[in-house]
């Protein structure tokens, strides 16, 4: 009897043992994706930033585009004259 006891008494070890086991590859499991996680979200950000400079930079080539248009745009006044830069005439 004793014997039929003491490997009834066994195999929860062996089980206790596998479940401890599968726990912890799960909770390494986790831990690597929590990693993995982080890293993205780091690239994710320095996306954002490097997306962040380059709106930056079209809306001021943007702006440069339109100040130069205006600049170099010649417009008429009311008698229908172009009118635009004043030359040096002396010349």
């Amino acid at each position: 009897m004793s014997a039929i006891a003491a490997s009834s008494s066994a195999i929860p070890s062996v089980q206790m043992q596998l479940y401890q086991m599968k726990l912890q590859q799960a909770r390494q499991a986790a831990t690597q994706a929590d990693n993995e996680v982080s890293a993205l979200e780091s690239q994710t950000n320095a996306a954002r930033r490097d997306a962040s400079a380059a709106r930056s930079n079209v809306s001021s080539l943007e702006q440069q585009t339109r100040e130069a248009q205006r600049a170099s745009q010649s417009t008429l006044n009311t008698q229908g004259q172009v009118t635009g830069r004043l030359v040096n005439l002396k010349a």
